[in-house]
């Protein structure tokens, strides 16, 4: 009988250890979904900005095809480093966490 009592107390031990174990798992994986729905809506965020920007080179090419001018490429060229370096600035603390 004793010997049943002690199996079962090291049985009761292991369950409430998987509990804790479980319980923490279950914050970490709720911390880790808003993570992510913060990540979703910034890389949606960032998908409309790079939409507009895509459609304004779009345009200033149309407007300009057929000239040859080499301040406005240059210009076109710094707008777009630009924008790429706004982007990874606004973004990188989501992109290493």
């Amino acid at each position: 009988m004793q010997e049943q009592d002690q199996q079962l107390d090291g049985v009761m031990h292991t369950v409430l250890n998987m509990r804790e174990i479980a319980t923490v798992m279950n914050h970490e994986l709720q911390d880790q979904s808003m993570l992510l729905d913060d990540l979703d809506e910034n890389v949606d965020r960032t998908s409309g900005r790079l939409q507009k920007t895509m459609k304004r080179m779009n345009k200033f090419i149309k407007d300009n095809e057929g000239k040859d001018s080499r301040a406005d490429r240059i210009w076109f060229a710094e707008q777009i480093g630009l924008h790429s370096f706004i982007n990874i600035l606004l973004h990188f603390p989501y992109i290493f966490s």
